[in-house]
């Protein structure tokens, strides 16, 4: 267990992404700032999977599929979008060992031990993934349950209260579990 305190603001440094060492013969290099890597990272937890040394965003946002393509990604059809770099696949699923399926995924550990932006950036994407906002404020759904406990310890750590709620569907309408 991680024992967090409300607004404890504890955070840790910048991710050092150098010390993945993979060399991709013949590629071009993809670089990109630590904080946009941080809400990438953030947005593939909440809608991405993984393809054949690929990482792939569902996602029908047009100012995040512009983003998504001004880095690198490529329209793959419907909402779904493409970056075939395999750096980027293995530093995904190797170095940050982002595990794949809806079920198994979580906050990456280099994420929970990051600096307060890159937390800020990842939570960004996590939320313009898979975020609702209404009148009563806002929301995080996922069918992983280690995922919305992860987010839940960073926004405690954020000192922003936060609950978490067993829901289902039942005939198209979002229901508490225990009504």
């Amino acid at each position: 267990k991680i024992k967090c305190y409300y607004n404890h603001n504890v955070f840790g440094k910048k991710i050092d992404y150098s010390k993945f060492k993979y060399k991709v013969p013949r590629s071009k290099p993809w670089s990109i700032n630590n904080i946009d890597m941080a809400y990438l990272i953030g947005l593939w937890v909440a809608e991405g999977s993984y393809g054949k040394n690929r990482i792939n965003i569902a996602n029908g946002d047009e100012d995040i599929t512009d983003w998504l393509k001004s880095i690198g990604f490529t329209y793959n059809g419907n909402v779904n979008y493409g970056l075939n770099r395999s750096y980027v696949f293995n530093l995904f699923k190797h170095y940050l060992k982002i595990p794949s399926g809806a079920l198994n995924k979580k906050v990456p550990s280099k994420i929970l031990s990051s600096s307060k932006k890159e937390q800020i950036a990842f939570l960004q994407g996590c939320f313009d993934g898979d975020g609702t906002s209404h009148i009563k404020g806002i929301s995080y759904c996922s069918i992983s349950y280690q995922l919305v406990h992860d987010i839940h310890i960073m926004l405690l750590n954020f000192g922003i209260k936060s609950t978490i709620k067993d829901v289902f569907w039942k005939k198209n309408k979002l229901v508490n579990k225990d009504s």
